[in-house]
């Protein structure tokens, strides 16, 4: 029993290693090249911006109100008209008023009168004063009585200068040039002096712009607004036809207050409308440049992703030929820009940024150009959409792929013995 135990063992043993060795694992399956669709990243000059809505509002708005009471003879304008600065829009019985001039002017020249009827009677009494013929208290009622005749006539004349008024009022004016609006009251109707409405008078040529923008943008605004005393606003709105119209206006003017409930602030800007392209009160939508940034990158919207970790691209570099490896890049997505690109930091000019196709790929993969339809493109730039030209292309990329993941598993293996080698030789040299 001795003897046949350790033989028994050694056949064991031998039979573990042989037969029951540990076999090698497959290889897992290259995945072939997929078909992307791929577009440069582009690097320009640029602003960054805060987009938000706003509306317009005339330079100047004037409600026409009469500053005399009477009845409207004469309305001397047509509904949306352009009317002058100056421009008489209606008229008012001048009557009433033509006699209260004349009524003035018959008081000033009574007062008049009586002023030099009694500055005369100073005169008379001068020399007779000063001889003792006539008190000095009858003289002083004498002059006391030409300094209220004085007074009275300034009183008159200030009667009269008002009455001058009232009737001038009578003729209707525009303060400002502008668009007149619609008729309020017609001719034969009573205007009761500053409360009838006849009409509004908006000046179209100049208007600002009131729009929003987040609280939190306020002191960079301001900064900005003080290094260059204003701020282009691009102000557009969207015509029956489907298409925008654009005009760019100054932004100078910051609200007083934000509006704690929506966590806003009000800018004003000053807009030329000499053509009349806009209208008061319109809805608009507004674009405010803030930052300029120089040498900006942008990548189309398509190309951009997001996971657990962040905004990222998958960037093509070529290799051999219509071959591609597929890198994943990390990237800060700045801002998006209304023509779909993405102001970008991390990405390089130039790089081709992968806008298609990204489900069929991951970091380290093997890609070709394709079109967004499907067809690959061939090393000459150009479609490739002949069947069989498709399939030898699809081969010839499929082995090119296969050498290139070949060469890099070869580095990897021998990248990996070297850091086993290194730890034992360390550890042999210590001994």
């Amino acid at each position: 029993m001795k003897k046949i135990l350790p033989t028994v063992c050694f056949s064991i043993a031998a039979l573990l290693f042989f037969g029951c060795g540990k076999k090698e694992a497959p290889k897992a399956a290259q995945r072939p090249p997929a078909p992307v669709v791929l577009k440069p990243a582009v690097k320009k000059d640029s602003h960054r911006f805060i987009s938000s809505l706003g509306s317009t509002s005339s330079f100047e708005s004037v409600n026409i109100v009469p500053q005399v009471t009477g009845q409207i003879v004469d309305v001397k304008f047509k509904q949306g008209d352009f009317v002058k600065k100056g421009q008489i829009l209606a008229e008012i019985d001048r009557r009433p008023y033509q006699a209260k001039v004349k009524a003035a002017e018959a008081s000033l020249a009574q007062a008049k009168a009586q002023l030099k009827i009694d500055s005369l009677e100073v005169e008379r009494n001068r020399d007779l004063a000063k001889n003792n013929y006539v008190s000095k208290q009858t003289f002083d009622s004498y002059k006391a009585k030409v300094d209220v005749d004085e007074a009275l006539v300034k009183s008159a004349e200030a009667d009269l200068a008002l009455a001058e008024i009232n009737l001038d009022w009578c003729s209707v004016k525009s303060p400002v040039d502008g668009k007149a609006g619609f008729f309020n009251v017609n001719a034969g109707n009573i205007a009761t002096a500053n409360s009838t409405l006849i009409t509004t008078v908006e000046n179209l040529s100049k208007l600002y712009v009131n729009f929003f923008i987040p609280a939190d943008r306020q002191f960079e605004v301001q900064e900005l607004m003080k290094k260059s005393g204003s701020l282009d606003v691009e102000v557009s709105y969207r015509g029956a036809d489907g298409k925008y119209s654009a005009r760019t206006a100054k932004a100078r003017i910051v609200e007083n207050r934000s509006r704690y409930e929506s966590s806003t602030l009000v800018l004003r800007a000053e807009l030329d409308n000499s053509d009349s392209m806009f209208w008061p009160n319109q809805q608009v939508k507004t674009v405010l440049n803030t930052v300029f940034v120089k040498d900006a990158v942008f990548v189309p919207n398509a190309g951009v992703s997001v996971d657990n970790v962040g905004s990222f691209v998958f960037v093509a570099k070529k290799l051999d030929g219509a071959l591609y490896s597929i890198s994943k890049v990390p990237v800060k997505t700045v801002q998006l820009f209304p023509d779909g690109n993405y102001m970008v930091e991390g990405v390089k000019d130039g790089g081709l940024i992968v806008v298609g196709g990204q489900l069929r790929i991951a970091n380290g993969a093997f890609a070709y150009a394709a079109i967004p339809q499907g067809a690959p493109i061939g090393a000459d730039g150009k479609p490739i959409v002949n069947p069989a030209d498709v399939k030898k292309f699809i081969g010839e990329i499929s082995q090119k792929a296969a050498q290139y993941a070949a060469k890099s598993a070869a580095k990897s293996s021998e990248a990996s013995a070297q850091k086993q080698e290194k730890p034992a030789g360390s550890q042999a040299n210590k001994q």
